[in-house]
């Protein structure tokens, strides 16, 4: 049964936020780091993005599809991953 919130939805103490497959026996999720500094958004993109393509960031918390460049060094992703759900 499919229930809607209208509300933000925050899950606290580092829980995670489970998306399981057709018939439950696994998932994959999300978890906020153990410290953060500052409260953070992403906004995701409203379309899916074309074969080779990543998610990057303008910097203020909008994501958008772009081609992923070769090699180079590591990256860290900040703070705190929040996510507004909006279910009808």
């Amino acid at each position: 049964m499919a229930r809607a919130f209208e509300t933000d939805i925050t899950l606290n103490a580092q829980r995670e936020l489970r998306l399981a497959d057709a018939d439950s026996s696994a998932y994959v999720g999300f978890k906020a780091p153990s410290t953060i500094t500052t409260n953070r958004i992403w906004t995701l993109p409203a379309a899916d993005g074309t074969t080779g393509q990543v998610l990057s960031t303008n910097g203020s918390g909008v994501l958008s599809w772009a081609t992923a460049g070769g090699g180079g060094g590591g990256s860290s992703v900040g703070d705190n991953l929040y996510l507004n759900v909006n279910c009808i």
